[in-house]
């Protein structure tokens, strides 16, 4: 039985074969996956990465796909999207979220309780999945700052992470190279005594900073890590690299350390362009920045 077969039979599984997974990503750009799995249940992810290794199929993980890019000639393997996985739940002043969940509404549901800390983080536009893999952060805040355990599956079984183990660093994690699927995060917030003015208008000035900092258009964000006591954005500028393009994609006029593709763009000439602030940026600098966007396939 093959691949698609064997899962067809699976609770809360769907399974698409050669699949466009560019319609899943910031960018919109990318080749077709061998299978496109949506799951919607922990048994149905079990089932799916049980039967990928049975069958060898290598396999990712995708939720928002905004901090990803797809290769044109796709992904030769299977792509499994976690947004079905998307409850939240409040429990005794803490919320309880799946890895599908968007991170911007659970921190809404948050703030409806009265729970703060995760303000600063409600422009970042990830899964909690997506979020935790990265440490995503903003402002001087991360994502591990309101993390109290994480649940990952492993070999059928559910096991509950504390915040130690899942040695969470600038933009990094223990599931960058982890093969066991995130399930849920517990998250844990400041409990206020009433509504506090100065929370609002912390929420409101990281709008403001985001609307005013950063472009509109297909982007998946900051491309490349900030190094240690500088900005990256403010490093490629110093190169005079803002509107730089190579073909249908560009160095944002407005943040420079935003990669923003026009329609007819492919993965290719963003991939180059990356290439080239980074080669661009050590010449004249002498860093070398660190790509922060994950690169599903393969790249010349």
């Amino acid at each position: 039985m093959n691949l698609q077969k064997e899962l067809s039979l699976s609770h809360g599984v769907a399974v698409f074969t050669d699949y466009p997974a560019r319609l899943h990503t910031a960018y919109g750009t990318g080749g077709n996956c061998d299978y496109f799995i949506k799951v919607s249940s922990i048994k149905g992810l079990n089932d799916v990465v049980e039967s990928c290794k049975e069958h060898g199929v290598p396999y990712k993980f995708l939720a928002n796909g905004t901090n990803v890019l797809l290769a044109d000639k796709g992904y030769r393997g299977a792509l499994i999207s976690t947004l079905g996985l998307n409850w939240i739940k409040y429990e005794s002043d803490k919320i309880r979220a799946g890895s599908g969940a968007l991170l911007k509404k659970v921190i809404c549901l948050a703030l409806s309780y009265d729970l703060y800390g995760g303000e600063y983080l409600i422009g970042i536009p990830a899964s909690v999945g997506g979020a935790l893999c990265m440490n995503a952060g903003a402002y001087g805040k991360t994502v591990s700052d309101i993390i109290e355990s994480v649940t990952i599956l492993k070999q059928g079984a559910l096991y509950k992470l504390s915040k130690n183990e899942c040695e969470f660093g600038y933009r990094k994690s223990i599931f960058l190279t982890n093969e066991y699927p995130i399930v849920e995060a517990l998250f844990s917030f400041d409990k206020s005594v009433g509504y506090d003015d100065r929370f609002g208008d912390r929420i409101d000035l990281c709008t403001k900073l985001r609307n005013q900092t950063q472009p509109q258009g297909k982007s998946c964000g900051s491309v490349f890590k900030n190094p240690a006591g500088d900005y990256a954005g403010r490093i490629i500028e110093s190169c005079g690299l803002k509107g730089y393009g190579i073909g249908n994609v560009s160095v944002s006029q407005k943040h420079a350390n935003f990669i923003i593709a026009k329609n007819g763009a492919s993965s290719k000439e963003i991939y180059a362009l990356m290439q080239y602030i980074k080669n661009r940026v050590y010449q004249l600098t002498g860093i070398t920045l660190e790509r922060e966007v994950q690169l599903l396939g393969e790249f010349e």
